[in-house]
């Protein structure tokens, strides 16, 4: 689960509107002034250029949003912008034009337009569905409502067929959670005003369990009209961006954008018979909280347990202070350390349990591992058994001897496998089933149990 803290983000757009924005009646310019705005949403192509009607329109532009984000009202060479139907539209990622990503034909009216360039180029597996396509939307369609925030939504995660949008309402009780709208992949649904909120959040459609983003604070800004991107990539593969919503203006001014940048971060409880809460505090402080804004801890962990991913915002991209507590409780830490976090990164922390009763120390692994093609899958195997002095294995014909906290890597082909985890005399098989997703799989030695040694957890990627 991911979460970010919008409140100074909103704060920040409400002054940026209050300067830049236009107040009732808005004027808009001559409809005979076509304008664009670009959004890139390809997750593996950081830079795209774009080329309308075999003209540069935009060279090298990047995912990340300039702090000018806005319209463009010319081509790269300064001509007007075509206008007319089915413009053939070429994505390349080169500013040469050499290396197409994709060609598409999209129809360009006079309005104010955005252009969403999404998908992922490269696919993982033959049966993958080819994700890449254009998002035109029209700017000029949605009205400003006194007092109200209005809103539409595009659905620019590739890894989704479709995607859920829900509003939230803490003063009922359970929590009041009201399905706002669901999101096609490659669409939008129209500008509507969104309910009086505690918090929004996004999940793929018809799988509430499977939350993209939550946002836990009042996602709303009086006589705001914007454009919520969802972009990313739901399980990021070497450097894709994670999935997260880039929401901006629809009135006619360029200015500031709101980009929830996030890092994912889970917790591995390798402890014997432990549970654990993993806490986080603001960067500077020594105190950690059971619930740091902006970031979720992870509690109450099972051991032997792999938590889901949990969110950190654009504050925690820096040395974050981490805890393993016995409870939720601050008073009962057992271990803490320091690490840092960047956006766009997924991290593993493990709690790696020692001989005596509270010892225990951890280990960060950075989880975007390379994506293995041709009928082949990553496998990656961290050892956290305190209870062999080092443990060894033959996978797919390479043999290993690890020690604890010792990591190795493996790329094998799709199929079963039988792993005889020994140290001396003592050993035990584990089967792994190499199934044709084709994503990276993690495989954690945990510490022995009563009657049994070598246990093992398995979780992709």
């Amino acid at each position: 689960m991911q979460r970010v803290n919008a409140a100074f983000y909103l704060f920040i757009f409400t002054i940026i509107i209050f300067i830049g924005g236009c107040s009732e009646p808005c004027t808009y310019p001559n409809p005979g002034s076509s304008k664009i705005r670009l959004v890139n949403a390809m997750v593996d192509v950081p830079k795209i250029t774009v080329f309308i009607n075999g003209k540069a329109f935009k060279t090298d532009y990047d995912y990340v949003p300039l702090p000018s984000f806005g319209y463009y009202p010319t081509m790269a060479d300064g001509s007007p912008i075509f206008a007319g139907d089915s413009l053939p539209i070429v994505i390349t990622s080169d500013a040469a034009g050499k290396d197409t990503v994709m060609k598409k034909y999209v129809s360009l009216s006079l309005d104010r337009q955005t252009l969403v360039v999404a998908g992922r180029r490269t696919r993982k597996q033959i049966s993958d569905p080819d994700t890449r396509t254009i998002i035109r939307l029209n700017d000029e369609e949605g009205e400003v409502v006194k007092e109200k925030t209005v809103a539409r939504f595009v659905q620019a995660v590739p890894d989704f067929a479709a995607i859920d949008i829900f509003f939230v309402d803490t003063s009922q009780t359970p929590d009041l959670i009201t399905l706002f709208g669901s999101v096609n992949y490659g669409e939008s649904i129209p500008h509507k005003v969104l309910p009086e909120n505690d918090g929004m959040i996004i999940t793929e459609k018809g799988n509430f369990s499977n939350v993209i983003i939550e946002v836990p604070y009042p996602f709303e800004v009086k006589n705001l009209l914007a454009t919520i991107v969802v972009r990313g990539a739901a399980k990021a593969i070497d450097s894709e961006p994670l999935a997260a919503p880039f929401a901006f203006t629809d009135l006619d001014f360029n200015g500031y954008t709101i980009d929830f940048e996030t890092s994912g971060i889970r917790f591995v409880n390798g402890m014997r018979n432990q549970q654990l809460s993993l806490l986080v505090s603001n960067p500077g402080e020594n105190v950690p909280r059971n619930k740091v804004p902006g970031q979720e801890p992870v509690l109450e962990i099972g051991a032997d347990s792999i938590s889901k991913y949990f969110g950190l915002g654009t504050a925690s991209f820096r040395k974050t202070n981490w805890y393993f507590s016995k409870t939720r409780e601050v008073f009962d830490t057992i271990y803490s350390y320091f690490d840092s976090v960047y956006k766009y990164q997924r991290l593993t922390m493990v709690a790696v349990a020692g001989t005596g009763v509270n010892d225990v120390s951890h280990l960060t692994l950075i989880d975007t591992m390379s994506f293995a093609q041709n009928g082949s899958t990553r496998v990656r195997v961290v050892n956290i058994s305190p209870d062999h002095a080092t443990i060894g294995f033959t996978l797919d014909g390479k043999t290993v001897s690890m020690s604890i906290k010792d990591v190795e890597y493996f790329t094998v082909p799709y199929g079963t496998y039988k792993i005889t985890f020994f140290e001396g005399t003592s050993s035990n098989t584990y089967t792994l089933n190499v199934n044709q997703s084709g994503r990276p799989i993690t495989m954690f030695i945990l510490p022995d149990k009563i009657g049994e040694s070598y246990p093992v957890a398995v979780s992709d990627e």
